[in-house]
């Protein structure tokens, strides 16, 4: 995992602390272009979430809307099933094959009483590899769970605006690779424990629009190879795709990370970086 001196991450948390938001505003030096960037968190519970208008306004205005999920529709089938095959065990094997009957029954038993979901739901992931069986089983009260980029999304598909995806097929695949071969039973043994706390954490930051708290869990969670060889691809997309105004959503830890965030490659570019305040949560339930 991607480590950071513990005196930069200070003063990257320091700065951060100063300016919490979620939403900025990138101007370019002339004044000519704007894109406005949107951090999200995948996941985060319905309850308490109101709808800011200028989500609606900023992506009417937008001539292009970039998106960071790699949608179903934008598959074909044959890669539908190459990168199914790629988030689960080669050979047909399952968690069963690597993990004690001890082991896999206390794992079972603590994932079904923190997801309050039935121990058969839990035996059904063992088909995938380790990061891919975490993502796949389903929130606790699942039916409060708000996916903010699907939120977005809707949004542009409304107001008809031209979308494009941050992420190609190819690089998907390659990914779902390297988290396979980098995400082994045993850290899912190691993980699991405090990774349910570690995401209601992680939550309650962003839900106070907290990012130094957000960046803080950057030494955990960040990897080369989702945070910064995406970001590289990604900004190739956006030079060649943006038009006069362009909205994008992404992860906030595509956004913030030091170095090599969004808003890191805008303002080497000397564009002017703002954060615009948005109302997304009440205050009682941050």
């Amino acid at each position: 995992m991607k480590k950071f001196p513990a005196l930069l991450l200070l003063l990257f948390t320091g700065a951060f602390s100063l300016n919490a938001q979620l939403l900025y505003k990138c101007e370019s030096p002339n004044g000519d272009t704007i894109t406005w960037i949107m951090g999200t968190m995948h996941y985060t519970d319905r309850d308490g979430f109101r709808e800011d208008p200028i989500f609606d306004s900023l992506i009417a205005a937008a001539d292009v809307f970039f998106e960071e999920p790699l949608l179903d529709e934008h598959l074909s089938r044959e890669q539908l099933a190459r990168l199914s095959r790629a988030q689960r065990y080669e050979g047909g094997k399952t968690l069963k094959d690597f993990v004690s009957k001890k082991d896999l029954k206390q794992l079972t038993a603590q994932l079904s009483g923190q997801l309050n979901v039935a121990p058969s739901v839990i035996r059904h992931s063992f088909i995938y590899a380790p990061f891919f069986m975490l993502s796949k089983l389903p929130p606790k009260d699942s039916l409060r769970h708000l996916e903010l980029d699907n939120y977005l999304i809707a949004k542009a598909k409304l107001h008809k605006r031209r979308i494009v995806p941050l992420d190609h097929p190819d690089s998907i695949h390659q990914t779902a690779l390297i988290l396979r071969e980098k995400h082994q039973p045993e850290w899912l043994l190691k993980v699991y424990p405090s990774y349910y706390k570690t995401n209601a954490l992680l939550e309650k930051a962003y839900r106070a629009q907290d990012t130094a708290k957000v960046i803080s869990f950057l030494g955990y969670s960040a990897d080369t190879l989702l945070i910064t060889r995406r970001n590289e691809q990604w900004v190739k997309i956006i030079e060649r795709e943006s038009g006069k105004k362009n909205f994008i959503e992404a992860g906030l830890a595509h956004v913030i990370a030091p170095f090599d965030g969004l808003l890191d490659y805008f303002r080497r570019k000397k564009w002017n970086v703002s954060g615009v305040h948005v109302n997304l949560f009440t205050e009682e339930n941050n």
